[in-house]
């Protein structure tokens, strides 16, 4: 995860404070905390506006090799529904789920990484709105990191850390500003032959190994989510678990989420009005029954998951953003990973539609940009983690 305070280390020859001196509008947007540092500024957008960057040695400025900070390929594997193995989520398939271990020693990984280290990156990683451009001495300092220190092989996997399935692509709910929603789409669950070959190929120690259920679908609309999900928490992975909460959850699958290690609930807005608008087939009142069942279950189970909120920001629930960050507060969320919307084309003339942020009018992505800053400090004096992507702090209003 990335905080909004950025952990990246900055080049060791980069001045913060000269640059934020000579780009007050920067300097504001990190007081605000909507943007990470000048640093992340520079290497995500100053250099490209023509900004003059501020390192120690004056050819820095100019020859400053980039890449993005990504350990994604060397600790990070991913299973969509069809069985495609990619190292994250945008990226392209490498290929049909055989062995996990194997795969991740194929020349396809091995070619990412030599890519993420030169800094020479593919289109998809040059479209990343995730990941932050940085140094590439930074990040090869951040992959030896992951090795003892006699490891010469930097192209090899590190330990396996996470492993996400995408276990469905269908929908229990038809959100206006979903590609789930648009014409044409066909969204499938994962196989059973596919999700066998899932638990058949985990590493021997998965004690370590996060396993997160997720998917562009809805993980519990899938009819064997249950069995899968008791099968890796009976292993000892740590499994986690993305959902939108809209249905009641019966009692077995309380007591699976009980023992999740972390629980996220795709939310945006606790304005019953605009949910209903917007996500259509949910309510508020479902979701909260669903959190106090799971929690009465974990207390009785002597466990107590990590709860996260996933929210996308927008035009229509900005101002209500607040609202959010203090539900999260009140009811004990741990964390919330803010993403910026993806616009698709309206589903009907009639439905609600929701604009990204980015397409707003200048004075409209200035108060956007206030607002997130103003619940950024808000989440962060209330100990809430908070992971936000480059392309939503930068860019609004500098």
């Amino acid at each position: 995860m990335t905080l909004a305070k950025s952990s990246i280390p900055p080049s060791s020859e980069w001045d913060e404070a000269t640059y934020l001196s000579e780009n007050p509008d920067v300097a504001l947007a990190v007081d605000a905390g909507t943007m990470s540092s000048g640093y992340i500024h520079y290497c995500n957008h100053g250099r490209l506006e023509g900004r003059r960057g501020a390192f120690l040695s004056t050819a820095n400025n100019t020859t400053l090799r980039l890449t993005r900070h990504c350990l994604d390929p060397w600790i990070n594997f991913e299973v969509s529904a069809k069985g495609e193995v990619r190292p994250c989520c945008i990226s392209s398939g490498m290929g049909q789920l055989e062995d996990i271990e194997k795969q991740r020693h194929a020349a396809a990984f091995r070619d990412l990484r030599r890519s993420l280290l030169s800094g020479e990156l593919p289109d998809m990683c040059q479209r990343c709105h995730i990941r932050s451009m940085t140094a590439v001495e930074n990040l090869e300092l951040s992959v030896k990191s992951l090795f003892p220190p006699e490891q010469a092989d930097l192209l090899c996997p590190g330990a396996l850390a996470e492993l996400r399935v995408d276990i469905n692509e269908q929908c229990n709910l038809r959100c206006t500003y979903c590609a789930v929603s648009q014409p044409g789409y066909q969204g499938i669950p994962m196989s059973e032959t596919i999700l066998q070959k899932i638990i058949e190929s985990l590493p021997k120690q998965v004690d370590k190994l996060q396993i997160n259920l997720n998917g562009h679908g809805e993980t519990t609309y899938h009819p064997s989510w249950v069995s899968f999900a008791k099968r890796i928490q009976e292993l000892g992975a740590m499994a986690t678990i993305l959902s939108n909460f809209a249905k009641p959850f019966n009692d077995e699958e309380i007591d699976i989420f009980a023992r999740m290690r972390v629980i996220q609930i795709s939310l945006d807005t606790v304005d019953e009005d605009l949910l209903r608008d917007i996500r259509r087939k949910v309510s508020l009142g479902t979701i909260l029954r669903n959190i106090h069942k799971i929690r009465i279950q974990a207390f009785k189970r002597g466990l107590n998951p990590l709860w996260s909120i996933s929210c996308g920001i927008y035009d229509k629930n900005i101002s209500g953003l607040d609202d959010i960050a203090v539900f999260a507060i009140t009811e004990g969320f741990k964390s919330i990973t803010f993403w910026n919307l993806v616009e698709y084309p309206a589903i009907s003339e009639d439905a609600v539609t929701a604009r990204s942020l980015s397409s707003l009018p200048k004075h409209e992505r200035e108060h956007a940009a206030k607002k997130i800053g103003e619940v950024l400090a808000l989440l962060k004096k209330h100990h809430v983690f908070v992971e936000i992507p480059t392309d939503l702090t930068g860019g609004l209003s500098v």
